[in-house]
């Protein structure tokens, strides 16, 4: 049995035959393509003003002050495994019960339910963590049966969602997540993709209600700072451009600590992030504390060598193959590898990177002339030393 012969009012909204009763909702996807009503369009006596966009639309209302704005698509950017679903939980947890803000400032509207679009197969895992969170379940709904994932390829999955959109008691929807919801079917840099995004932003202005829809981003670089910009979203940048909120999740601190962040907002100032931290029992909100400062090109270079040397010697060409998906220069790489003393050992006809093994250093001076000898300052001189005899100059070696 297809998803939408489950839902008996849907199938009556599809299968409507235009006779007296009142028309359902223009549901038709926005690339659907209809040639038979071209040249057809009845045009306005006169055409639309602005005066007639805000009397349909009004103003701007926030369910969350500079964070989540009814009537607006907003994202909600991590990495994998980071997050996502937690926090688009404890937002739900607002709507239903009324609880604050994760800023901690009192939420003042109606509580009602919440339309949850799962597309990774985590009902189980969703369910669990909300009845572990004293969530109410009734109040959060699928828009198909209770274990079908969305499909926004799908037009009568897009049916369904618009239609228990439209419903008074929900006040939110959630996609989790943009790429689950496409089934693989469509590539993120597609137009199909953009398309999906723009119907997404429109269901959130017919509605009048936000949507809030999780995404993935991209493999962090040794340049990337450690601030998550617009870039690190996945896909074609269009698919942001239709958002008017973008938050980012990320981990800065090196420990179990995240940090919510706006880090796109056409709509006011930004807010200050946010700190928290995901246990059983909910999240728990802390100070966002300032990250630890970025990394320069030079400092970055040095520790991919320093990372990917650790377990022992590496063909030269493979340090370069990493090094360039992480955004660093072939000339930058090379200079770090004369800041940490790497060494080039040649096995045939290929080159080996190894960093040295400086415990044995001490050992072995006695072929390059008198050393200093002058405490810890006189180590480090003959290190120095050492170092300069046995790394060849930069180019000679591959």
């Amino acid at each position: 049995m297809s998803d939408i012969q489950r839902l008996p009012h849907i199938a009556e909204l599809a299968n409507h035959d235009g006779g007296d009763g009142p028309s359902p909702p223009d549901l038709t996807p926005p690339w659907a393509e209809l040639p038979e009503a071209a040249g057809k369009v009845a045009l306005p006596a006169e055409p639309a003003s602005w005066a007639d966009i805000g009397a349909l639309l009004g103003p701007i209302v926030w369910d969350w002050d500079k964070w989540l704005a009814r009537g607006f698509l907003t994202i909600l950017a991590s990495r994998s495994g980071l997050g996502k679903s937690s926090i688009a939980l404890r937002i739900a947890a607002t709507f239903t019960r009324g609880n604050p803000w994760p800023d901690g400032s009192a939420y003042d509207g109606e509580t009602g339910r919440v339309l949850w679009c799962e597309a990774e197969g985590a009902q189980a895992l969703n369910l669990s963590r909300a009845i572990r969170w004293g969530m109410n379940p009734n109040a959060i709904v699928t828009p198909l049966g209770p274990l079908d994932d969305v499909d926004l390829l799908a037009p009568d999955h897009r049916l369904a969602i618009a239609h228990w959109a439209h419903e008074p008691t929900v006040r939110l929807v959630v996609v989790d997540s943009l790429s689950g919801a496409v089934a693989g079917k469509c590539d993120e840099n597609s137009s199909d993709m953009l398309r999906i995004v723009q119907w997404l932003a429109r269901l959130a202005r017919d509605t009048r209600k936000p949507v809030l829809v999780c995404h993935h981003l991209r493999k962090k670089s040794q340049l990337d700072d450690h601030t998550v910009a617009l870039d690190r979203l996945r896909g074609s940048s269009a698919i942001v451009q239709s958002a008017r909120l973008v938050w980012a999740l990320d981990e800065p601190f090196g420990d179990d600590r995240l940090r919510l962040s706006v880090i796109k907002s056409n709509l006011d100032a930004f807010p200050e992030p946010i700190g928290l931290r995901i246990v059983a029992k909910g999240v728990e909100m802390l100070d966002a504390a300032a990250p630890p400062p970025q990394l320069s090109a030079q400092d970055a270079a040095e520790a991919l060598l320093q990372d990917v040397l650790a377990e022992g010697p590496m063909e030269s060409g493979e340090v370069y193959r990493l090094a360039a998906e992480q955004s660093i220069a072939r000339r930058t790489l090379e200079r770090a590898k004369i800041a940490l003393h790497v060494e080039s050992q040649k096995d045939g006809a290929r080159w080996f990177w190894q960093l040295p093994d400086w415990d044995s250093i001490s050992g072995d001076v006695g072929d390059i002339g008198e050393l200093d000898d002058v405490g810890e300052l006189g180590k480090v001189a003959n290190i120095a030393k050492f170092a300069k005899k046995h790394t060849p100059p930069l180019g000679d070696v591959t």
